[in-house]
């Protein structure tokens, strides 16, 4: 027994359960959406903060050296900082040809340097110390986590291992750090955490006005993730934009379906004496049962999503180590929960009102949508069968209807829009990283500044015979010149700025492996010194990096505009004459560089750079691949023992930085990859969605056509052009406006970093092809129901 009007709403989703679920799934895949990209957003900028943390090894906002008691007493009793620690730096101790020097820190200050440490933990009392992992050897070879040791007179224990960090080997100064509960007032430095709810930047500003700048040295890295900058938050802003908007293409085409099917429902209601309003709180009564049955479900998801995406990142890097952990934020849950209720509302509200203004005595007598249309005279015959009566029926039927036609191109073109710009955002993230991947793996290198060519041939002969290394590579320092670039050769964007130049040697172990970045230039198979030789020929390094010194902004991508052949007049720093090279390749990027350049940087053999500046390239060291890096502390021992006590050298290990460096990289693509992976099951969902419920929606029109003699297999075809037609039409539009809004978000970009625009056209073939073949599937599945439904008990269905 109904006792509300507005039970109506309930009966009719219980009596067309189908239409129900659909609509249901449209809903909760729009709450899943949102819900993840807050999430993802969410975790996304808490990763990078994990990860900052770990590169630098330290979590404190700013630091204060060279304090006074009234500057204590002031971060103490400042409101607006968290919390903060003392640390500083002692006597340094002689141990072979290295240094080692004591750092001490108190409760506080440990936990910021935590982020250092490599195995173990960092030490809670005067007894307990860390320290550089390379050192050990110097102090003990077979010391160990929780051993016991003396160093300068003091016995301790060994409670956490530092990670290895390139300065401090190129140095030959370790550190030891320990516990120290008091300090003296100027001691060492402060190290202060500001509290996240207050103003970031005017509290930075408040601690820089108590000392001068030198004191103060500010964790940038840290400090701009946890306040993005508002060209990020725009980028984020569009980002949600789109999300909302296609979220309320969908739920509208659903409820707008849904009422279309009821006029002589709502037109018998109406003439009872159902009011307007009333017909409008059924419809969102039915929008109210949806969205809260909706939104658990969608929330659920969306924590499975970010889940599965904290597992597969576990999997991929050591589970201990992983930066993403899966956490349930709840602010940011019923935030985007309550603008999924708001949106589902406003998308419901036009097809309420819409309901509300139909008139009885039409919706009864089922003329509401009984339209002339308009005959065109065909001054051409229609294509030749089999292909003519389906291809001219589906041509007819997708204009016919000019609601259900822009509803669902409407739809395809949000998911389009979807994919092409986050694409788009994806290429900027690799693109505005100016670290990179090496492609040589260097593991362990040999800084030698001073050797003769005797000693670096013998010491290279004797590296490659020394267990587990796999390849040695020599290096030379890079040499400065001056370069003109002709008129024609340069960058748009880096006209007036200058620009700095060097050329690097290269032996040929290297010179082989740089064939892997070859984009431009036949070579042959390898690169061969002897064409170098031949044709005084360098090889230019396309990409890299430069700063405008008036607006501060960053510029990446390509330095000039030479290509293979072109003859450069080179004159070196410091030497009279010009020296004129032809280029012979193009490389992406420097071979054992893990950074942009930010100079126009040339490779050659180690003749031609001698011909070029007069001299013999310095040479600074060996790099070294090892086979298995487990082993590299040991290999470095080894590698100790084939140089004489007296000769300089450093031995520096680059596992650690290595491994941080790829988790970076690797934080970025599953960052990246893992939301266009969500991004695009959604968009897929919501084609196959829309054009699924337009082909059931005309099922009694269908089987009309079958009935006057219309084939099963012509049905069909009819049916595919439509969903081809869809995806064909939908997906060129979707493009269009995804470049657009491309560009846009590139304009917001460029306020900061200048990168060059080039058209996504890989983005842009998938979308067109991944749209056709979704649409395509999309009228398959419906197919399977009408071939199956008796044309008769579908024409005499109400």
């Amino acid at each position: 027994m109904i006792q509300s009007y507005k039970q109506l709403g309930k009966r009719y989703l219980k009596s067309n359960i189908k239409r129900t679920l659909l609509t249901l799934l449209a809903i909760i895949l729009a709450v899943s959406l949102i819900t993840t990209v807050g999430l993802f957003f969410k975790g996304s900028q808490a990763a990078q903060i994990e990860n900052v943390k770990r590169l630098t090894g330290t979590s404190f906002h700013v630091g204060i050296s060279n304090y006074d008691q009234e500057t204590l007493d002031k971060v103490e009793n400042n409101p607006n900082i968290d919390t903060y620690g003392l640390m500083s730096q002692g006597e340094t101790i002689k141990l072979d040809d290295i240094n080692v020097q004591y750092n001490y820190a108190n409760k506080q200050a440990m936990k910021f340097l935590m982020y250092s440490i490599k195995k173990g933990r960092v030490p809670k009392n005067a007894e307990e110390a860390a320290l550089d992992e390379w050192v050990i050897p110097y102090i003990h070879p077979n010391l160990k986590l929780h051993d016991s040791f003396v160093f300068n007179g003091k016995k301790y224990e060994l409670v956490g291992l530092l990670e290895n960090q390139d300065y401090t080997q190129e140095q030959k100064s370790g550190r030891f750090l320990t516990f120290k509960d008091t300090f003296t007032i100027g001691e060492g430095r402060i190290l202060t955490s500001i509290n996240p709810k207050s103003d970031m930047n005017k509290t930075i500003d408040g601690l820089k006005s108590l000392s001068d700048e030198k004191n103060i040295v500010v964790n940038h890295q840290l400090v701009k993730l946890l306040h993005p900058d508002k060209t990020m938050m725009s980028i984020v802003a569009i980002a949600i934009s789109i999300v909302v908007i296609s979220t309320i293409v969908v739920i509208y085409n659903a409820f707008q379906i849904s009422v279309v099917e009821r006029i002589k429902q709502f037109g018998l209601l109406r003439s009872i004496g159902a009011t307007r309003k009333q017909l409008r709180e059924i419809v969102l009564s039915e929008a109210s049962i949806l969205v809260f049955l909706a939104i658990p479900i969608g929330v659920l998801f969306s924590f499975l999503a970010v889940f599965i995406l904290n597992l597969i990142f576990s999997y991929v890097m050591d589970g201990d180590n992983s930066i993403i952990q899966f956490a349930i934020d709840w602010k940011v849950v019923g935030i985007c929960s309550l603008i999924t209720m708001a949106t589902v509302y406003a998308s419901s509200y036009f097809p309420a009102l819409f309901a509300g203004k139909i008139s009885p005595l039409l919706a009864i007598s089922s003329r509401l949508y009984i339209k002339k249309e308009g005959t065109k005279k065909q001054k051409r015959k229609t294509m030749k069968r089999p292909f003519s009566l389906p291809l001219s029926l589906a041509l007819k039927n997708v204009k016919r209807n000019k609601n259900r036609y822009n509803v669902t191109i409407l739809s395809i073109i949000i998911s389009c829009v979807l994919f092409i710009t986050f694409s788009f955002l994806m290429d900027i993230a690799f693109k505005t990283n100016t670290k990179k991947p090496s492609i040589i793996d260097i593991t362990i290198s040999i800084n030698q500044n001073q050797a003769s060519t005797k000693d670096i041939e013998s010491i290279y002969k004797k590296l490659k015979q020394t267990y587990n290394i796999a390849s040695v590579y020599k290096q030379y320092r890079e040499q400065p010149f001056q370069i003109t670039v002709p008129e024609n050769k340069q960058i748009d964007v880096l006209r007036g700025r200058n620009m700095e130049s060097s050329i690097k040697a290269y032996d040929q172990p290297s010179l082989h492996r740089l064939k892997d970045l070859v984009i431009n230039g036949d070579i042959g198979d390898i690169i061969d010194s002897k064409q170098l030789n031949q044709h005084n020929g360098v090889i230019l390094v396309k990409n890299g990096r430069s700063t405008n010194a008036e607006t501060n902004k960053l510029y990446i991508g390509p330095l000039s505009n030479f290509k293979v052949g072109d003859k450069v007049n080179l004159t070196i720093t410091g030497k009279e004459g010009i020296h004129t090279a032809q280029i012979m390749a193009i490389v992406e990027s420097d071979l054992f560089s893990d950074e942009l350049s930010n100079s126009l940087t040339f490779i050659s053999s180690q003749e031609v750079v001698e011909r070029i500046t007069k001299s013999s390239p310095q040479f600074t060291g060996y790099g070294i691949t090892t086979e298995d890096v487990s082993l590299d502390t040991s290999t470095s021992a080894n590698i100790k023992q084939l140089f004489d006590s007296n000769q300089n050298i450093s031995i520096i290990n680059h596992i650690d930085m290595n491994n941080k460096a790829s988790q970076n990289m690797l934080l970025i693509k599953v960052l990246v990859y893992g939301f266009m992976v969500v991004i695009t099951l959604i968009s897929s969902v919501n084609i196959l969605n829309t054009i699924t419920v337009s082909i059931i929606m005309r099922r009694k029109e269908l089987a009309a056509l079958k009935s006057i003699g219309m084939s099963q297999k012509n049905l069909k075809k009819m049916i595919t052009y439509e969903g081809i037609i869809y995806g064909f039409f939908g997906s060129l539009q979707g493009i269009f406006f995804g470049l657009l809004l491309s560009y846009i978000i590139y304009l917001a970009i460029s306020g900061t970093v200048e990168i060059g625009w080039s058209l996504p056209y890989q983005a842009c073939l998938i979308t067109f092809v991944a749209a056709i073949i979704i649409s395509y599937l999309s009228v398959r599945m419906p197919l399977k129901k009408i071939e199956r439904d008796n044309v008769i008990d579908v024409i005499r269905e109400e």
